[in-house]
């Protein structure tokens, strides 16, 4: 696919990623909400805040460990999973979906 931009092609890769995140939760009846950068984008700007690269959801904590049991089941093979539980490497205290065929710097 072609973009004018690299904006054009994150926003694209933000909107897969929610949609499959929403798929998983919709099908299996787990809560999530929109949050920070993305609630108030959705809100004043109808869409993405111009200069966020990110998508923040929150998840009650129930929701989130079957979200991530279900990952392993359910999610996208072009999509994977993302916690400090999934590699040992990982720092972050935050869980994150991402997409094989896009690069985080």
């Amino acid at each position: 696919m072609k973009f004018k931009n690299m904006e054009d092609a994150l926003k694209y890769v933000q909107k897969d990623i929610l949609r499959e995140i929403d798929r998983i939760c919709t099908k299996h009846g787990l809560r999530y909400y929109l949050a920070y950068g993305t609630l108030i984008g959705a809100i004043r700007h109808g869409g993405f805040i111009p200069w966020d690269d990110d998508i923040d959801i929150m998840m009650p904590y129930d929701d989130m460990i079957r979200f991530a049991q279900l990952c392993k089941t359910e999610l996208d093979p072009k999509f994977f999973y993302q916690s400090p539980e999934t590699e040992e490497e990982y720092r972050l205290t935050i869980n994150r979906v991402r997409r094989n065929d896009s690069v985080l710097s």
